[in-house]
C-alpha cells in the first residue's frame, strides 16, 4: 500500500512538471545539434616595427666605462629623434654594470677584475617603415653595437582580427549549411560559439627600401570558432 501511494505521488510530480514546463519538456526531447569548426584569415601588411637597440662599452674604470655608454647612448636617442621617433615608443628594456674577471690569473692568485662593461638597451616602435633600413645604418654608424628582436606589427590589430573573426563565423555556418543539406536537415538557430584560437604567422614577402635590407614581410591573422547550431 505505501508501495502504490509512493509511485502515484512520483507520477503526479511528473505529469505537475511536464504542465509547468511543457516547452521545456519538448525542447529536451526535441534538441538536435550540429557541432563545426570554421576558420577566416586575412593578408594584412605590417605598418609598425619593434626593435632592441643598444649600446655595450668596456673600460677598466667603471666611471670611464660608464661615461663613454651615456655618451653614445645620447648620441642614438638624437638619431632617433632626428628619424621623427616619438618618445613614447622609446623605452629603457635594461641597464647593466657587469665586472669581467682576468681569466690569465695563476692558480694560486685571487681573481681581479679587468674591466667593467656597461650595457644600455632600449626597445624602439618605429612606424614609418619606409625608413627602416636606413635608421638601421644610421644607429650602427652613432655607435650601436646591439641590434636584436626585430618584430613587424599592425598598428589596427583588434580591427584587423575582427575581420578574420567574421570569416570564421561565415565558414562555420557556410560548413553546417553543406553537412545539414547533405543529411536531408534545416539548419536552425546558434546554440553556442567559441573561439578556439586566433594566430599571426609570418610570411616575407617585400623589402623595406633603402638602407640595410629588411624584409617586411607579410601577415596572415588568423580565427577560428566552433559553432553548434540546431537542426530541425
Amino acid at each position: 500500500m505505501r508501495s502504490t501511494l509512493l509511485l502515484v505521488t512520483i507520477l503526479a510530480v511528473a505529469a505537475s512538471w511536464l504542465a509547468v514546463s511543457p516547452t521545456l519538456a519538448r525542447n529536451h526531447e526535441q534538441l538536435r545539434p550540429i557541432s563545426v569548426r570554421g576558420s577566416g584569415a586575412i593578408a594584412v601588411t605590417p605598418d609598425l616595427v619593434t626593435l632592441k637597440v643598444g649600446v655595450s662599452t668596456r673600460d677598466p674604470s667603471p666611471a670611464k666605462a660608464l661615461k663613454a655608454n651615456s655618451a653614445q647612448v645620447t648620441k642614438l636617442f638624437e638619431t632617433l629623434e632626428r628619424f621623427g621617433v616619438a618618445k613614447r615608443d622609446i623605452q629603457t628594456s635594461s641597464f647593466s654594470v657587469i665586472p669581467f674577471y682576468n681569466r690569465r690569473r695563476k692558480t694560486d692568485a685571487p681573481p681581479s677584475i679587468e674591466a667593467y662593461d656597461v650595457s644600455n638597451n632600449v626597445n624602439v616602435r618605429l612606424r614609418d617603415l619606409d625608413k627602416l633600413g636606413t635608421l638601421l645604418d644610421a644607429l650602427v654608424a652613432d655607435g650601436a653595437n646591439r641590434l636584436n628582436n626585430l618584430t613587424f606589427g599592425v598598428s589596427d590589430l583588434d580591427q584587423r582580427t575582427d575581420e578574420a573573426r567574421k570569416l570564421a563565423i561565415q565558414d562555420a555556418k557556410k560548413r553546417a549549411e553543406l553537412y545539414a543539406k547533405e543529411a536531408d536537415v534545416d539548419v536552425g538557430k546558434v546554440l553556442q560559439i567559441s573561439e578556439s584560437s586566433t594566430g599571426m604567422p609570418r610570411a616575407l614577402r617585400s623589402m623595406a627600401p633603402g638602407g640595410a635590407p629588411i624584409a617586411r614581410g607579410e601577415q596572415k591573422i588568423s580565427a577560428s570558432v566552433t559553432v553548434v547550431f540546431e537542426i530541425d
